[in-house]
């Protein structure tokens, strides 16, 4: 009830050329309260980039500008990357973005060491589910960090099966 009743506002509102602010503000909004309220952020935002109502440039636009301060964040938040999981999750498993937009959506956090770790994060978030993934060429390098120390595991090229937070040898991205 509640994410069609927040879909037909965005609709209403029509206002695609801000739309990065009502990413921004919604993950702002949501991020240090309970798993449910940032899992139904999560699935929010995913629908709209589904329908086609928050386009993927603004998505990212808005998400990026969080990323930006998310090492800040961790400061007073120190879950804050299993929380950029589960606000990330649900547009990556509802196909929203590839593995290879989900590597330049992280991008921002790169210098701070912790792109893996949310890329982990959100893997982990979509692993409640059996998620067609699209094979990238770098991500699987950013997956198997060894500074984060996680392994993602698949049973063919197009499915995420398990992730393991261990050493990530004999995986590469050929």
């Amino acid at each position: 009830m509640f994410l069609q009743e927040s879909i037909s506002c965005v609709e209403e509102l029509g206002a695609q050329t801000e739309s990065d602010l009502l990413v921004e503000c919604s993950i702002n909004h949501v991020l240090e309260r309970s798993v449910l309220a940032r899992k139904g952020a999560g699935h929010l935002l995913a629908e709209l980039v589904k329908r086609k109502l928050l386009p993927l440039d603004k998505y990212t636009k808005g998400l990026t500008a969080v990323l930006e301060f998310a090492d800040d964040l961790a400061i007073d938040i120190p879950n804050v990357w299993q929380y950029f999981g589960e606000l990330i999750g649900p547009v990556f498993c509802e196909g929203g973005v590839s593995l290879t937009e989900l590597d330049s959506l992280t991008t921002v956090v790169k210098d701070t060491g912790k792109q893996a770790v949310v890329i982990r994060h959100i893997l982990e978030e979509a692993s409640h589910k059996v998620v067609s993934i699209r094979r990238s060429g770098r991500v699987w390098d950013i997956i198997c960090d060894p500074v984060a120390s996680m392994t993602v595991l698949t049973l063919s090229p197009a499915y995420l099966i398990f992730i393991c937070v261990s050493g990530c040898s004999g995986f590469n991205n050929k």
